[in-house]
């Protein structure tokens, strides 16, 4: 449940979802343990957003893994 009372529509591939407050469980909390890369932060307002933090890519995931 992300907000009480509020109905959304089934997601589908591609959907993006706006969430504007997530605690300190979201990004702050996050790491690799599962090999999942961290998601982008973006600073939306007033009709506008920009990107504060951008999408890990793979390659930032493997970066540290010393392979034999």
């Amino acid at each position: 449940m992300l907000v009480d009372g509020i109905r959304l529509p089934s997601p589908r591939v591609g959907d993006l979802l706006a969430v504007p407050v997530t605690g300190a469980y979201c990004f702050t909390m996050s790491n690799n343990y599962n090999g999942s890369r961290r998601i982008p932060v973006v600073f939306a307002g007033n009709g506008t957003a920009r990107l504060v933090v951008r999408r890990e890519t793979w390659d930032d995931l493997l970066a540290r893994d010393v392979l034999p």
